[in-house]
């Protein structure tokens, strides 16, 4: 389908100097979340938003926030010397006289790296970068602390090793990391490596990390629809996102992303009464040192103002980089993949892949329900691989500066994010596929019941699937039905219809902790509540892991059956009102 009118006038509408004007004037700043750097940031994009015709509002909240200083660490024996090192967002504090103690290479940090060692008050030398992931287990092991010797690019990139999502509340501040984290470069950690193959390492670490509640803020602007909009999209917005704390200077990441969702809003504001629906922008603080507690917060407390009127989450991260050739890897929704496909092709001509949405970035909003598009929507090549070739080098250091923009690929990105705007704003029907994700969810299921086999029985769940699919796609029939002519009542039954399907179908795809509360920062697997069949066949059948397993298993199909059915109840009432209207 071509661009419409006023999707090619909203691309057309990008300017250049205004996206590198705002790029440097946020990249001045070294935005530390609550710190004045940030503030700095925040009173800028406030102003100019104010002078675009938006009614902002600046909230300040509690956030758990942690913020790395000075680290060392010095090789004792066998050969006495010094290593540049940094250390890590929610890692331990060392006293100020440092740690002693034995160095002991754990291969990635994943649980098999450990078969074999003895680590309690140890640090550890793993490959790749600090992650929850690895600060978990090593918690979990015993050991005092991680040396991380990170990627071939020879950066050490600042990260954040809590899985805590957002801020800890009474029960899982207990998972927290117990661990000293540090990071060295790839050829002293590979030294390291050597060394141990010799014979032991005795080190001495340092490290200072200061972690409490601190009073951050975050921005939300707001676009209303014209006075003459109808129905229930007088409150319906599309929710445009991203953080605006940063590591040092922070151009691409992600001070190119804000300034990305700065000319979006112009130019949505430009085009107000062409509008159906509002836009809401929102930057937050407490990503980068947070564990996103900004965007958590905001679920938390405007949870149920999110559950009724928020369309989309349209998320913007580190947009625009030099070297940024791949827009066909941006993660997506099944629903959400049809309108990234029209925008990215209308801009590039391209044909978009996409992947499933992972849980990172500022994705804060699925227990609510609300489907998602995009975090980082270009990347280094190398094309539709579904890995994307990650953020450059320069990610999460100190050398990301406007330097690494690209004003070209930073005004298509943007291009790509105004004709996705347009769309969702003005289009008589929201731009949700829902038939798309019915395939996919049979597509899981059906492989799912594959892989167990007689061991656990999953047809009933295919066979709801099935169901919900074959009534999908008679909704899609009408949604394109209704597409063909003026908007009309087909068109809000259709609307009402998409929004409710969200609330019902993102939860169970992408939730185990479901619509309150917030999963870890870990990977979730599709349909999360029948992940449990992939444990279930490495078991002895007949055993009591095998019987613990089917337990929770079938508590999961419960979850997934009621989700069908109540989907198919949902599409069941629209194509009815649908049906009288056409007749009528």
């Amino acid at each position: 389908m071509p661009l419409s009118d006023l999707e090619k006038k909203a691309a057309a509408s990008v300017d250049r100097e205004l996206l590198m004007g705002h790029v440097h004037e946020i990249s001045k700043h070294v935005r530390l979340s609550g710190e004045p750097g940030e503030r700095a940031a925040f009173e800028y994009i406030d102003h100019v938003l104010r002078r675009y015709g938006f009614s902002t509002e600046m909230l300040i909240h509690d956030a758990y926030i942690s913020l790395p200083g000075p680290a060392a660490l010095e090789v004792l024996s066998p050969m006495p010397s010094a290593i540049e090192c940094i250390t890590h967002a929610f890692g331990q504090s060392t006293p100020p006289s440092g740690v002693v103690a034995e160095l002991v290479y754990a291969d990635d940090g994943s649980e098999g790296g450990y078969a074999g060692l003895d680590v309690k008050h140890r640090f550890v030398l793993l490959d790749g970068m600090a992650s929850p992931e690895a600060a978990m287990i090593a918690t979990s092991m015993g050991a005092y602390g991680e040396v991380h010797m990170g990627t071939p690019d020879g950066q050490m990139h600042e990260m954040i090793v809590s899985n805590v999502w957002g801020n800890p509340d009474d029960e899982t501040r207990a998972n927290l990391p117990r661990t000293v984290v540090l990071s060295i470069t790839w050829p002293q950690g590979q030294a390291l490596k050597q060394a141990l193959k010799v014979g032991p390492v005795r080190i001495r670490a340092k490290a200072s990390v200061d972690t409490g509640w601190r009073k951050t803020p975050l921005l939300v602007a707001e676009l209303k629809p014209p006075e003459h909009t109808e129905g229930d999209d007088r409150d319906r917005f599309l929710l445009l996102s991203g953080h605006l704390d940063s590591w040092y200077h922070g151009a691409m990441d992600n001070g190119s992303a804000n300034a990305t969702m700065i000319e979006v809003a112009r130019i949505m504001a430009e085009n107000r009464d062409a509008l159906r629906r509002g836009l809401r922008v929102c930057f937050w603080s407490g990503h980068s040192h947070g564990r996103y507690a900004g965007s958590a917060n905001y679920a938390d407390t405007h949870w149920e103002d999110l559950e009724r009127h928020c369309i989309m989450h349209l998320n913007t991260d580190s947009t625009g980089a030099v070297g940024a050739t791949n827009l066909l890897d941006a993660s997506v929704m099944a629903e959400t993949r049809g309108v990234a496909a029209h925008a990215v092709a209308g801009i590039t001509g391209e044909v978009f892949r996409g992947r499933r949405v992972s849980r990172n970035g500022d994705q804060s909003f699925w227990g609510v329900g609300i489907p998602s598009l995009f975090v980082s929507l270009s990347q280094q090549g190398p094309g539709p691989t579904g890995t994307g070739g990650g953020l450059g080098w320069w990610w999460h250091t100190r050398h990301d500066l406007p330097g690494k923009i690209d004003p070209g690929f930073l005004v298509r990105d943007t291009q790509v994010y105004t004709v996705v705007a347009s769309r969702t704003l003005a289009s008589a029907m929201l731009p949700l596929d829902y038939g798309a994700t019915a395939e996919e969810w049979v597509t899981e299921i059906e492989a799912l019941a594959a892989e167990c086999g007689a061991r656990f029985d999953l047809s009933p769940v295919v066979e709801r699937a099935r169901e919900f699919r074959e009534k999908a796609r008679r909704l899609r029939e009408a949604a394109d039905r209704a597409m063909t002519g003026e908007p009309s009542s087909c068109a809000e039954a259709m609307n009402k219809c998409l929004m409710r399907l969200g609330r019902v179908l993102v939860p169970t795809a992408y939730t185990r902790a479901g619509r309150h509360a917030h999963d870890p920062a870990l990977d979730v697997p599709a349909l999360p509540d029948l992940a449990a069949v992939t444990e279930i066949v490495a078991t002895d059948a007949g055993s009591d892991d095998e019987r613990f397993l089917k337990v929770r298993l079938r508590r999961g199909c419960n979850r997934v059956m009621c989700a069908l059915r109540q989907a198919a109840e949902l599409v069941d009432e629209a194509l009815d009102t649908i049906d009288r209207e056409e007749r009528v």
